[in-house]
C-alpha cells in the first residue's frame, strides 16, 4: 500500500516538474522573441505591455493628467509668423537747386529777375535781394555770384486765416526801392501799382518828402506804401 502511494506521489511530482519546465521554456522563447522585436524596433518593451514603435503610453491615476496614446505628430516645424512684405517707398522729390550766375557790368537785380523769371515787380526784386543777403538792389556789384531760387521760393503762398469773415487785415509794410538812372515817380508807380494817375504820383512824392516828381534822383531810396495809403 505504501509502495503505491509513493509511486503516485513521485508521478505527481514528476508531472508538476514537467509542466513547470514546459512553461519556463515557453516563457524563455517569448522573451527571446520580444528581445528580437525590440532590437528590430518593432515594439518597445515596458513593465505593463508591449507598445508598437512610435506610440506612447500614459499611466492613469498618476500625477500627470490622463491622456490616450497618440501616434507621433509631424516633427516638421511650422513657421506661424508670416514675414511681412515691405512695399518699396517712392523717394521724396528733391527740391530744385538754385541757379547761380555771375553779375556782369550794367546788370541790375530787376533786369536779372525779368530775364530769369519773365517778370520783375518790386516785391520780387526785394525778395531776391534779401535771399542773397543784399541790403537793397543798389548793393549788387559786377562779378558778384547771384543765386536765383525757384520763383515760388521768392513768392511764398500766404497762410489763409482760419475764418476769413472775422480775420483782421494786417497793414502791409512799405516796399523800399533804389531809384535807377532814367526812372521817374510815374514809371515806378506804374510798375509797382499798375497805374500812375497824377494824383497818385503827387501823393507818392509827398509821402517821400519830395517837392514834386522832378525832385527824384538816381540812387535815392524810395518808399512805396500800400495803394490805399496814397488814396486816402
Amino acid at each position: 500500500m505504501r509502495a503505491v502511494a509513493l509511486l503516485l506521489f513521485l508521478a505527481g511530482a514528476f508531472g508538476v516538474a514537467a509542466l513547470w519546465q514546459s512553461r519556463r521554456v515557453s516563457r524563455l522563447e517569448e522573451e527571446r522573441e520580444l528581445a528580437r522585436r525590440v532590437e528590430a524596433g518593432e515594439v518597445r518593451a515596458t513593465s505593463e505591455e508591449e507598445i508598437p514603435a512610435g506610440w506612447a503610453t500614459v499611466v492613469l491615476g498618476g500625477t500627470s493628467p490622463a491622456r490616450t496614446a497618440q501616434p507621433p505628430a509631424d516633427s516638421t516645424p511650422v513657421d506661424t509668423q508670416a514675414s511681412p512684405t515691405s512695399e518699396p517707398v517712392a523717394p521724396a522729390p528733391s527740391p530744385s537747386p538754385d541757379f547761380e550766375l555771375i553779375v556782369e557790368p550794367g546788370q541790375s537785380l530787376s533786369k536779372i529777375a525779368r530775364a530769369h523769371y519773365g517778370t520783375a515787380p518790386v516785391a520780387l526784386v526785394r525778395a531776391l535781394a534779401q535771399y542773397n543777403g543784399l541790403a537793397d538792389e543798389g548793393s549788387l556789384r559786377a562779378g558778384q555770384a547771384l543765386r536765383l531760387p525757384p520763383l515760388e521760393t521768392l513768392q511764398p503762398t500766404p497762410a489763409q486765416p482760419a475764418d476769413p469773415a472775422v480775420a483782421t487785415p494786417t497793414p502791409s509794410a512799405d516796399v523800399e526801392v533804389v531809384v535807377e538812372p532814367g526812372q521817374s515817380l510815374s514809371k515806378i508807380a506804374r510798375a509797382h501799382y499798375g497805374t500812375a494817375p497824377v494824383a497818385l504820383v503827387r501823393s507818392l512824392a509827398r509821402y517821400n518828402g519830395l517837392a514834386d516828381e522832378g525832385s527824384l534822383r538816381a540812387g535815392q531810396k524810395l518808399r512805396l506804401p500800400p495803394l490805399e495809403t496814397l488814396q486816402r
